[in-house]
């Protein structure tokens, strides 16, 4: 339903398992996974190299888009915008072919959303602070290649691996619920918040918290809003319309996530054989699948049953949103439909689930930064009151989980100091 996994490169996400006692429950992504992943352009798959180098060998790219990747260092330094796109950050390092095809492509990846209207500086600020570091991100991955070396050398450590992708046996659910267990009573499910009230005129921020189905509301010092940003306008819009009306400007994407199930003996012929992590679409060429995971593939023997694979189509996008729309029998015709183009894959599932989120995945666009800077200012007017989530700073898991994590010891750093 939700999301696959999550990278050791942060390793929030990975230190929280363990802190939960789930080492052993942790699976990491098979070897093909990290090393064949696929790109649908100009009507076949690509293989596509594991970074921006190999890129530069790549066939998806004519002789001009490949020599604009290797000349990326030779570039002159430019004036660095404040705000920019990421496709027009792509056109002014590597040129407009790969803004057009591999970084449409990335994007779709990680934020399905449109590359032409997310913020560069919101969405990938590592890529920012190399360009202004190094002049050129192939510098800039290489000193960060080389300064990782250098203090795993100097720690008396192997040379560090790539990142890898990893996640729980029994899925990532399986972090949630074992947090629900470790928060035990503490943890209330199934109770919709539905409204809130500052208390005025205390000695400090109180808020009281109305749940449905409750007949008195319950007052507590702090209130942290982790749920999506037109959500938080909602609780908040009676105490700061200016607030909530920001928080509404921040977007989001709508994604279905159609899983489905089937025997391997229906990858026959000359279909493709789903060996890696899955496909791509640039969203640019307009098709109705977004892309494809092969989670048999990515976590053999953890997904399906033997003999058996699981994959999941994405449909939907800013440019496609309409498909949510089709009841389930039409939208599995299309994305089978879509499949047998692909990769020859003529597939008749045992098994088809359909989840629609049409809220899927908050959109960093252009002013992001300030907006989110605004919201924080905003929220100054009342005290006890936190906006957080990933509607402000960033949406994969290890983001969520490092972002809470510093804003839940920097509450209890204040509290202690109040209490001192």
């Amino acid at each position: 339903m939700g999301p696959n996994g999550f990278l050791d490169s942060n390793p929030s996400t990975f230190d929280l398992c363990k802190e939960l006692g789930l080492q052993e429950e942790l699976l990491p992504a098979s070897a093909s996974a990290a090393r064949n992943r696929y790109l649908y352009l100009k009507n076949r798959l690509h293989k596509l190299p594991s970074n921006l180098f190999g890129m530069a060998f790549s066939p998806v790219l004519s002789i001009r888009g490949k020599l604009q990747i290797l000349t990326e260092g030779l570039r002159t330094k430019r004036a660095i915008p404040e705000e920019e796109s990421i496709a027009d950050f792509f056109r002014a390092r590597v040129g407009n072919e790969v803004a057009c095809s591999l970084g449409d492509a990335f994007v779709t990846g990680i934020w399905g959303g449109d590359s032409e209207q997310l913020s560069l500086p919101s969405c990938f600020p590592k890529w920012r602070e190399m360009e202004i570091s190094h002049g050129s991100i192939l510098r800039g991955l290489k000193a960060r290649r080389i300064a990782k070396s250098r203090v795993a050398r100097e720690a008396g450590l192997a040379k560090p691996p790539s990142p890898r992708m990893w996640s729980l046996k029994k899925g990532l659910g399986q972090l949630i619920d074992t947090l629900a267990v470790h928060l035990g009573s503490r943890l209330r499910i199934h109770q919709k918040v539905s409204a809130l009230q500052p208390v005025r005129g205390q000695p400090r921020a109180e808020w009281r918290v109305f749940i449905d189905g409750h007949e008195k509301p319950e007052t507590f010092d702090h209130v942290i809003l982790a749920c999506p940003a037109h959500e938080q306008a909602r609780l908040i819009a009676p105490y700061s319309p200016a607030l909530a009306n920001t928080l509404l400007e921040i977007p989001t994407t709508p994604i279905a996530v159609i899983g489905l199930l089937f025997p391997e003996s229906q990858i026959c012929g000359d279909a493709v054989k789903p060996d890696g992590f899955g496909y791509l679409t640039p969203q640019k060429d307009g098709r109705p699948v977004m892309g494809v995971q092969w989670c048999s593939a990515i976590f053999p023997g953890h997904r399906s049953p033997p003999g058996w694979h699981l994959w999941r189509a994405l449909v939907g996008g800013p440019n496609q949103s309409q498909l949510l729309d089709l009841n389930d029998e039409t939208l599995t015709k299309v994305v089978l439909a879509e499949l047998k183009t692909v990769g020859n894959w003529a597939l008749n599932p045992e098994c088809v689930h359909i989840f629609r989120w049409k809220r899927a995945i908050p959109q960093y666009t252009l002013g992001h930064a300030k907006r989110t800077q605004a919201i924080l200012e905003a929220q100054k007017t009342l005290p006890g009151l936190n906006c957080a989530g990933s509607c402000m700073g960033g949406v994969a898991i290890n983001d969520c989980v490092e972002q809470s994590a510093k804003l839940a010891a920097g509450l209890v750093e204040r509290l202690t100091k109040i209490s001192g």
